[in-house]
């Protein structure tokens, strides 16, 4: 299994999309438009901050027993990164201490089910691959997907959001753990228009899983 994970607007749908082409595996997801909360999240961070991101760690946990039900699969987005989010509403205020303590710890007993499972059914190794790219690449990625409630024209406070979470990101990278990761900057390459860059990013990631695959054999 193989999971996406980047900033908002990086690109890691259009990468999951491509990647479970070249990998004939199964992209799994984050389904916007079936979300109840986002939308109203943008409007009132501090009243739907909390349920947004139960709601975000409920549908990551069914991706991944999905995902570990099939022989390929590639996640559009890490449980970690989740956990990221959630810790940034607590920093600015939208999420209580209570609230991340709470999530915290739902998250660890989620993550000890997931293991046991992993354990039974002999699951090969995980690859996270970190999507990046300069902030002002980013931000214009935003604005062409045209989502209305991500924009930042007129709202200073939703840009310094998104300089925060740049930030965070590269630090929560630096620091991921969780299994075997590798980075990919996305101004490098386009996957959109270039078969040739689509196969050079198809063999980084495959290179990088095989030796991660032969490593744990060893």
């Amino acid at each position: 299994m193989i999971t996406m994970a980047g900033m908002i607007g990086v690109g890691k749908t259009t990468y999951t999309n491509y990647m479970a082409e070249m990998f004939n595996a199964e992209p799994l997801f984050e389904e916007v438009s079936e979300n109840p909360i986002l939308d109203a999240y943008y409007s009132e961070p501090t009243k739907y901050a909390f349920s947004l991101q139960i709601y975000f760690l409920n549908q990551r946990i069914k991706s991944i027993k999905r995902g570990m039900r099939l022989d390929r699969a590639i996640l559009d987005r890490s449980i970690y990164e989740d956990a990221l989010f959630t810790q940034v509403n607590n920093m600015n205020g939208n999420i209580s201490d209570v609230e991340w303590n709470l999530y915290q710890d739902l998250l660890a007993n989620m993550m000890d089910d997931i293991r046991i499972i992993s354990e039974n059914t002999n699951q090969q190794p995980e690859l996270l691959v970190y999507l990046t790219g300069p902030f002002d690449m980013i931000l214009e990625k935003i604005k062409r997907r045209g989502r209305s409630y991500e924009q930042v024209d007129g709202r200073p406070d939703l840009l310094a959001y998104y300089q925060q979470l740049y930030t965070m990101y590269g630090e929560w990278y630096e620091s991921y753990d969780k299994s075997a990761k590798m980075s990919i900057d996305v101004s490098q390459y386009d996957i959109i228009d270039s078969e040739s860059d689509r196969h050079t990013v198809a063999k980084l990631i495959q290179d990088t899983y095989d030796q991660l695959l032969l490593t744990s054999k060893i």
